[in-house]
């Protein structure tokens, strides 16, 4: 009898090594949910069992756990609280998906320092994924003249589409998942470039592959031309800039100076590059009108009303993806010429509201200042190495997401929503591998070499 309790533990341990690759093979029926297909959710619970039988919990336990039970509690409301099950579920079960990527890749990436070095990788590889695919599956628009050329004659244009998706994927939301791993990329490019030759040990290839891919994700990124993207972008480097590096504030001060120039340069070169045109868009965060005034007037309009909707409905919220259709409605726009285009609230904080409520704004408030606390105990306790690099790195990618969502708004039961799942995963495997470090007194300092041991 004990022999076979010990043979059903040791399988139930050899099934969660492929949970990830599980959850990946289940995510592309969920993208398009029909009933049939949702089925395919319950591989859910019984992974969280098997877990439970060999490790003896559900999910690996971690600072998040309020947090996110939290959500799933708001979810189970917005499903009673909709108006149209048809625009509520698909949200839902993503969202719920998305707390399982968490919950794997926290498992995953805590067991060792060599797993958390192969989620990153394959965080970077899904952020290579997601830029081809934002080159040939997006409708890129010209709103940035020196790039009219390129756009038109150097890209193929759309040559693959989704269903569900047959004009192509938002360039805004491709900017959205960049940045949740653009920043990551630049940090440990960085590293490598400014440790010089002391760089060059086990898990360089790691940092030497983010050089490549922090070019080119934020070529796509730029080419995207998503104004709260750019917005996002420069706030995630400005933190690197001014914190995770901030004893080479030279190089900061030197790019400061040469954008100070090009600035003077475009305004007085009469819209050298089409640049000026840009900045007026990002001043004014413009949704597609050519007049900045009347764009941000707009903007202003879909604000109020979503702090409407989140006003009537606090506790509840509308429920998932009900705001677009609800808002014309219990609320219509008297500005704004073509109502189908505000999709969404326009505000990461405000899309919470309208669809979870307060609580629901409460909830994504504690999750992001959960993982900003961790990220800060690994920074206090990692004097040197890799670990305060990915904290950094980790970081600056939370914060440019955080600077996007200020003007636009990726749900987090949205298909992109996964790379941040994932991301939050490695932030909680990260934060427990940095505390076992320090219980155990490992010298902080070494752990440049750790991720290439187990």
């Amino acid at each position: 009898m004990v022999v076979n309790r010990l043979n059903i533990r040791q399988f139930c341990r050899a099934l969660l090594l492929v949970e990830g690759p599980i959850l990946a093979l289940v995510f592309p029926f969920l993208l398009f949910l029909s009933p049939t297909r949702a089925l395919v959710l319950l591989i859910i619970p019984l992974l969280w069992a098997t877990r439970r039988v060999a490790t003896g919990h559900f999910v690996p336990p971690t600072p998040l756990d309020g947090s996110l039970l939290g959500l799933l509690a708001m979810t189970l409301v917005s499903l009673f609280v909709t108006y149209d099950l048809s625009l509520t579920l698909p949200r839902a079960v993503l969202l719920v998906f998305g707390v399982a990527v968490f919950y794997a890749a926290a498992a995953f990436s805590g067991a060792s320092w060599r797993r958390l070095v192969w989620g990153v990788v394959a965080l970077l590889g899904a952020g290579l994924a997601i830029a081809v695919l934002g080159l040939i599956s997006t409708r890129l628009p010209v709103k940035i003249s020196f790039l009219q050329l390129f756009i038109r004659e150097g890209l193929p244009g759309i040559i693959w589409t989704f269903p569900g998706d047959p004009d192509g994927f938002s360039p805004n939301r491709i900017a959205a998942a960049l940045l949740w791993i653009t920043p990551l990329a630049w940090t440990l490019a960085a590293t490598l470039l400014l440790a010089g030759r002391r760089a060059f040990s086990r898990g360089t290839w790691l940092a030497l592959a983010s050089s490549f891919v922090a070019l080119f994700l934020s070529s796509v990124l730029l080419i995207t031309q998503s104004r709260a993207g750019l917005v996002g972008f420069a706030v995630g480097l400005l933190f690197l800039a001014l914190v995770a590096f901030r004893n080479h504030r030279w190089l900061l001060l030197g790019g400061l100076a040469l954008a100070a120039t090009a600035a003077v340069a475009t305004l007085a070169f009469n819209d050298l590059f089409g640049l000026r045109a840009l900045w007026l868009q990002v001043a004014y965060t413009s949704i597609g009108s050519p007049a900045p005034a009347e764009a941000l007037t707009f903007r202003t309009e879909i604000w109020s009303r979503a702090i409407q909707a989140t006003r009537d409905f606090a506790f509840t919220g509308l429920g998932l993806n009900t705001f677009p259709k609800a808002v014309l409605v219990l609320y219509p726009y008297f500005l704004l010429h073509n109502p189908g285009d505000a999709t969404h609230a326009h505000n990461q904080l405000l899309q919470m509201g309208v669809d979870m409520g307060v609580p629901g704004m409460v909830v994504y408030l504690a999750l992001l200042l959960g993982a900003a606390a961790m990220l800060l105990r690994v920074w206090r306790k990692n004097a040197a190495g890799w670990g305060r690099a990915l904290a950094a790195g980790f970081a600056g990618c939370l914060l440019a997401f955080q600077g996007y969502g200020l003007f636009d708004a990726v749900g987090l039961g949205e298909k992109p929503a996964v790379i941040l799942w994932f991301l939050l995963g490695l932030v909680a495997g990260l934060h427990r591998l940095a505390m076992q470090s320090s219980e155990t007194g490992h010298p902080s300092g070494r752990q440049a070499d750790v991720p290439a041991n187990d």
